[in-house]
C-alpha cells in the first residue's frame, strides 16, 4: 500500500469513528430510553380505583404519577390506624412504564406500605424527554407530596428500583438518604457501559454513577440479581452490595425473570420491619 493510500485509509478510519462517536453521543438517550419498547411491551394496565393519579406540571406539559395508600390491615401488617405508614417510591427498568408495575403495588399495598410509582419524563402518557436531571427533578416533587399526605411517616420512605430503576434511586439516594435501599439487577454505573460502544466514559450525559452515589449511605439495603444476567453483569450486584454492606441475594435467573416470591419479599419486609416500622 502506498503512503497515499495508507494515509487516506486512516483518515477514512478516523472520519468512520468520528462519526460513529457522534450518533452515540447525540442518540445514547434513544438507546438507554427506549419509552418505545416499554409502550410495545404489553401489559400495560387501566388504573383501578385504588390507585390515585397525581399529576406534576412541567415546562413540557405534565408528568405522572401512580400513588396507592397501604392497606391497614393484612398477611403482613397489623392496624395502623393510630400511626404512620412506611411508604416505598419505586422506580422502574428503562424499557417499562408505571402501568405495567400494578403487581408489585398491590404487594406493598396489600402489606400496609403506601406506594408510590413516578413516570419518566416521555414514557406513557408524561411528556419531556427523560434524562438523569429531570427524573431527579421530578422525584423530588412527588416526594415532597408523598410527605404531604395523611398517615405517611417522613422518616419510614424506602427506595426500590429496578435496572435502569436502581440508578435513578442510587442517584435520588445521594440527594435524599432513604429509611432503606432496595435495588434488583443495579449496575455500577451507566457511563461504564460506554466503552463498550467504543467511546470514551466522558461521553455519557447522565452518568447514573450508581456505586459512587450510595458510598456514603449507611443505611439498611437489599440487593437481588440474577446469576446470568444478560444485559446487566452479576458482579455489579455482588460489587454494589459490598460497598452497601447490605444483604445480597442470587438467583437462578436473567434480567427479566428475578421472581417475586417468599424470597424476594421475605428481606424486603423484614428490613422495613427492623427499620421501625412493622409489615
Amino acid at each position: 500500500m502506498s503512503k497515499l493510500k495508507l494515509k487516506w485509509f486512516i483518515w477514512s478510519l478516523i472520519a468512520l469513528y468520528f462519526c460513529w462517536a457522534t450518533c452515540v453521543f447525540t442518540l445514547q438517550r434513544y438507546f438507554f430510553f427506549p419509552a418505545y419498547l416499554a409502550a410495545e411491551k404489553g401489559g400495560i394496565a387501566s388504573r383501578p380505583g385504588w390507585v390515585q393519579q397525581w399529576d406534576f406540571t412541567i415546562a413540557e406539559g405534565s408528568v405522572h404519577a401512580w400513588y396507592a395508600p397501604g392497606i391497614k390491615t393484612g398477611e403482613f401488617y397489623e392496624s395502623l390506624a393510630s400511626r404512620a405508614s412506611p411508604s416505598v417510591i419505586f422506580a422502574h427498568g428503562n424499557g417499562e412504564q408505571m402501568e405495567q408495575q400494578l403487581s408489585i403495588m398491590r404487594k406493598y399495598r396489600e402489606a400496609g406500605v403506601n406506594i408510590l410509582v413516578i413516570e419518566y419524563r416521555g414514557y406513557g402518557d408524561s411528556d419531556g424527554s427523560p434524562s438523569e436531571a429531570n427524573i431527579l427533578y421530578d422525584l423530588k416533587a412527588a416526594y415532597k407530596r408523598l410527605l404531604d399526605q395523611p398517615m405517611v411517616d417522613s422518616s419510614q420512605v424506602f427506595f426500590h428500583g429496578r435496572s435502569m430503576g436502581t440508578g435513578v434511586m442510587c442517584s435520588f439516594t445521594g440527594q435524599l438518604p432513604p429509611a432503606g435501599l432496595i435495588l434488583e439487577s443495579p449496575y455500577l454505573s451507566l457511563k461504564g457501559f460506554y466503552p463498550q460502544l467504543g467511546v470514551p466514559r466522558f461521553f455519557a450525559r447522565d452518568p447514573f454513577d450508581s456505586v459512587n452515589n450510595i458510598r456514603s449511605y449507611d443505611g439498611p439495603s437489599v440487593v437481588f440479581h440474577g446469576s446470568h444476567d444478560e444485559l446487566i453483569p452479576f458482579a455489579h450486584g455482588e460489587v454494589m452490595a459490598k460497598v452497601l454492606q447490605g444483604e445480597f441475594y442470587a438467583f437462578d435467573a436473567g434480567h427479566n425473570d428475578i421472581p417475586r416470591e417468599a424470597r424476594y419479599w421475605n428481606p424486603v419486609f423484614q428490613m422495613i420491619r427492623t427499620s421501625g416500622a412493622r409489615p
